[in-house]
């Protein structure tokens, strides 16, 4: 048989066990801390501070810019608590350095500076202008960049553009030159025909020219015989300030030629063949100068050549004849024909600078038979 008194003094022992327990559980709740955990990084012109947290703290935690430019961040964790039916918890903010301690300033990084009030902190950042906030989940976290102060920039002197080269040859008016036509096949390669190359070629340099203002004729303008005699008539109706004429070569080295200078004994022969000096010394600067832009640009060696060539021989303007690299072993696509062109403008606005052109810097030119003259449409 139980007794009544050993039964009643049981069960007061273990109703008392229970309530101390559960007293102890709930202590323990409100005693362990609730950590924060806060990390900084600085950016370009920002500061970003990270508080890691609990969700319900972070939904009702306040952040703001205060007057005198401090950031203070509020987690209010009564209302926190509250709003989520939990006990106020105990706060404890946390760098990677540990735990910190209320009212002991950290700096979580150069110039960054923290202190810690029971469930609140101030930061402070020197040059804030403003804030911007956030609050996200997985995990949940206050992100918050501090945008700073950026020094004024000091105003950059305005930059010229370069003036394209076009514009600095001093040539208003250019007659180019298509070699052959028609029937006058010229070179003929595995992909290419000399006529139709150089009437593309002359089509495109005049149409760059054209585009700085100057004024320039072809002589053909489409797939037609021209004999020399017309070629001269053509170059001479309204003399120019520069014809060029184009041909191509019978290898990837371009060649240009000019005309001799006063080697004739005869006076009359010498005015005939040579013409006005000033022109043909003018016309050599030039060559020279877009043989030494072409072995830049190009990295192949021009070769300068002296023949008295007809057309340049009778041309009342400087005349130069170019003979093109050839394009079964010149590569001409976008990049190569822009190289090739920018060095012959190059040429032409350097070789005019100065009234008469030093001695030129290219290799002393090789000889070539004067039959060559025959290539050239000298026919």
């Amino acid at each position: 048989m139980v007794n009544p008194k050993g039964f009643f003094t049981s069960a007061a022992v273990c109703m008392l066990f229970f309530l101390s327990l559960g007293a102890f559980v709930s202590w323990a709740q409100e005693t362990t801390p609730t950590p924060v955990k806060i990390r900084a990084a600085r950016h370009q012109d920002s500061v970003r501070v990270v508080f890691t947290t609990e969700d319900f703290l972070v939904k009702n935690a306040s952040v703001i810019l205060t007057k005198n430019k401090t950031i203070r961040i509020d987690l209010r964790s009564v209302a926190a608590a509250t709003a989520s039916g939990k006990e106020r918890p105990v706060i404890s903010f946390e760098t990677e350095k540990g735990q910190l301690k209320n009212d002991t300033p950290v700096e979580l990084i150069k110039s960054v500076a923290l202190v810690a009030k029971g469930d609140s902190c101030i930061i402070s950042i020197p040059n804030v202008e403003d804030i911007k906030v956030l609050k996200l989940q997985a995990p949940s976290r206050i992100v918050i960049d501090a945008l700073l102060i950026t020094a004024p920039k000091e105003a950059a002197a305005p930059t010229v553009p370069p003036r394209p080269v076009a514009d600095q040859i001093s040539f208003k008016y250019i007659i180019i030159d298509a070699g052959h036509g028609g029937y006058d096949y010229g070179i003929r390669g595995a992909h290419f025909a000399e006529k139709d190359f150089v009437l593309l070629f002359s089509r495109d340099f005049a149409s760059l020219l054209a585009k700085s203002g100057k004024e320039t004729l072809l002589t053909r303008k489409s797939d037609q015989i021209m004999n020399l005699a017309e070629r001269i008539v053509a170059v001479n109706k309204k003399p120019p300030d520069l014809v060029i004429s184009f041909h191509v070569a019978s290898t990837k080295v371009p060649v240009l030629y000019t005309i001799p200078g006063r080697t004739d004994s005869s006076p009359e022969l010498s005015a005939e063949r040579n013409g006005d000096l000033k022109k043909m010394e003018i016309a050599t600067g030039i060559a020279d100068s877009i043989a030494v832009n072409m072995q830049k640009d190009l990295s192949v060696k021009a070769v300068r050549e002296i023949l008295p060539l007809s057309l340049l021989m009778k041309s009342k303007a400087p005349a130069i004849l170019i003979e093109l690299p050839n394009p079964d072993e010149f590569t001409y696509d976008k990049k190569g024909r822009e190289r090739l062109m920018s060095s012959i403008l190059k040429g032409l606005a350097a070789g005019v600078k100065e009234e008469k052109p030093g001695a030129p810097i290219v290799p002393k030119p090789e000889a070539r038979p004067l039959n060559k003259a025959a290539d050239k449409g000298e026919m």
